[in-house]
């Protein structure tokens, strides 16, 4: 099996490819509180009702407690399984057409953070 640090692969690419993991991997970490912030900035503005008992507080808190599972295990597969996906179609345009639209995706969610 070829491995991305090859002698025939340009090292420029290798370099790009990953610098672009890391990004993307990273970014996934920092998405987690953004995201839990985002759901939770949602929840307050059009389920919460402001009655004084501390309802919505715990209200807040379950989501939290809820979605940051989920949010982890995919922050997970996108750092192992982009690394495993750009090892094996490492310099495809289907391995940058994975990076632009995880990029993407994750880009759209921090303005959308940023927004919201």
């Amino acid at each position: 099996m070829d491995g991305v640090l090859d002698v025939g692969r340009p090292k420029g690419l290798v370099v790009v490819a990953i610098l672009l993991w890391i990004t993307t991997s990273v970014l996934s970490v920092v998405l987690i509180p953004t995201v839990l912030d985002l759901v939770t900035r949602v929840y307050v503005a059009f389920w919460a009702d402001y009655s004084g008992d501390g309802q919505t507080y715990w209200g807040g808190v379950a989501i939290r407690q809820f979605a940051v599972l989920p949010l982890a295990v995919l922050s997970v597969g996108v750092a192992i399984g982009g690394a495993e996906f750009h090892m094996r179609h490492f310099g495809t345009p289907k391995s940058w057409w994975v990076y632009t639209h995880t990029l993407g995706i994750e880009l759209g969610v921090l303005l959308m953070a940023a927004i919201v």
